[in-house]
């Protein structure tokens, strides 16, 4: 062979090769930013810068957060922060998250918030489960250490969202459900008030509901809200220890109850809806004997027997030595049930098992008699990455593309999924929504039990999920 065909030889191999390394990097990528469940593989995109001031046409939003113990100065340094730079000083209205205040705490937070602006904002709000609140700006943090500015840990913690918009239009409303007869009343009469104070006709179905509920209760307050909005309205939310609203001097906060926010608008509007465990379609039975929260047969048998062999005897190993971490084997291996909508689409929703001595399962989503379940699998990386891409998720479910510019992004973590990922990662959660949002303003709150909504198939109440509401500029 000449010399000069070993060196074209040589050449071409080189160019494959460089053409082939390109290739698995962009592979890579691909994989993770299209949701790729790969348990050890993570990329954590580069810092976006954040969109303090954004203002699309119409609209101008923005975030802040303190970690000031003074409930009063914490909502005013958080207001001046999301606001700083606005060309409307006076938003109409304002998403406020909270975690380490007490309910008098809530009150002066409240009072404060709405005297800032004269009676004339209107105010959605309620306290986070976990020991944190976040923004596009960051995690905000309470620790039983010693406060850090920088680092934004505090004893107590508040975020803001401000909105003032000529294509949004939001109402809110309260109840509280020891003043009605049943949780179902209560919630029909919080979203009835928020459309009203919306300005709305009752039978104008908002775009979207965003709901905030105590604990338990939550199935039978998302049947009221669809007796007035139907199933097709998405409904997004979780369940706290406090809500609020303020509306025209008319604030509420409720512990045992429920806050509703009724959103208007034309604008495009996406959301996600998940818990990103894969399903073990080998592990599935039926629920044939159960009594109130409990799980007692699987398949005609013991429950908790079904659920160890699923997880290979780990259940009862866990059980019997004690595990302090045993929680982590049903948080990362939950049960859940399967819903198809009329267009085949396949849905998940998930619930906690809690194994008990006499050979039943605690669960806490609504499971009936006949119900097939299945046992679900996740690991921390993989929940990790999924919440990072639910911004993405969000906009793909109104085609919401790459040349529309997002307004706003809403979330709802659950708290016991954060409870699994190591804390050293939790600080790149923001990156990964800031990626997704292109820097666009959001606010999250961490809860314990999540609501939303099933395309075609309704508005479901469930643990272990996220969602997260997205809108967008004029197309």
């Amino acid at each position: 062979m000449s010399a000069r065909n070993i060196f074209w030889d040589n050449k071409i191999f080189f160019l494959i090769s460089i053409a082939i390394l390109i290739c698995g990097i962009a592979g890579l990528s691909w994989f993770f930013f299209t949701g790729g469940d790969d348990k050890g593989f993570q990329i954590v995109p580069g810092k976006i810068d954040v969109k303090n001031n954004y203002r699309a046409s119409g609209t101008e939003v923005g975030t802040g957060w303190s970690i000031k113990e003074n409930p009063a100065e914490a909502v005013q340094e958080a207001f001046h922060i999301a606001l700083s730079g606005k060309k409307n000083p006076s938003p109409e209205t304002a998403l406020i998250f909270t975690h380490g205040y007490n309910d008098r705490d809530i009150d002066a937070i409240l009072s404060t918030a709405t005297a800032l602006f004269e009676n004339r904002i209107k105010i959605y709000g309620a306290s986070s489960f976990d020991s944190r609140v976040m923004t596009d700006k960051g995690i905000v943090k309470v620790t039983d250490g010693e406060p850090d500015q920088s680092r934004m840990l505090g004893k107590k913690a508040l975020v803001a969202m401000t909105i003032a918009s000529k294509d949004i239009t939001f109402g809110v409303g309260s109840a509280d459900y020891g003043k009605y007869p049943s949780k179902s009343e209560a919630a029909r009469a919080a979203i009835l008030e928020a459309i009203k104070d919306a300005g709305q006709p009752v039978d104008a179905a908002p775009r979207v509901v965003l709901m905030s509920s105590f604990f338990e209760g939550e199935v039978q307050a998302i049947e009221g809200i669809e007796n007035v909005v139907g199933s097709d309205t998405p409904v997004f939310g979780g369940n706290r220890q406090y809500s609020m609203t303020s509306s025209f001097g008319m604030s509420q906060v409720i512990e045992n109850g429920i806050s509703t926010l009724a959103i208007y608008t034309d604008l495009p509007v996406g959301y996600a809806f998940e818990g990103g465990f894969e399903i073990k379609d080998v592990c599935t039975g039926v629920v044939t004997k159960r009594n109130g929260d409990r799980i007692l047969e699987i398949d005609s048998r013991p429950a908790l027997e079904v659920y160890d062999e699923w997880l290979d005897g780990e259940v009862i190993k866990a059980m019997e030595n004690g595990n302090e971490n045993s929680y982590k084997l049903t948080f990362l291996n939950p049960l859940c049930k399967r819903f198809t909508s009329p267009n085949q689409q396949v849905y998940f929703l998930f619930g906690v098992p809690s194994p008990k001595e006499d050979k039943t399962i605690g669960i806490n989503f609504e499971v009936r008699e006949g119900d097939r379940i299945y046992q679900s699998r996740g690991t921390w990386e993989i929940l990790l990455n999924r919440i990072g891409n639910l911004p993405r998720i969000a906009k793909s479910n109104d085609n919401i593309g790459p040349e529309t510019d997002i307004i706003l992004g809403i979330g709802h973590f659950c708290a016991g999924i954060m409870s699994v990922i190591p804390e050293t990662e939790k600080d790149k959660i923001p990156i990964l929504i800031n990626y997704g949002m292109d820097g666009a303003p959001s606010i999250v709150s961490f809860t314990a039990g999540e609501q939303g909504h099933f395309p075609g198939v309704g508005n479901k109440a469930g643990h272990l999920l996220s969602s997260f509401l997205v809108i967008g500029e004029k197309r």
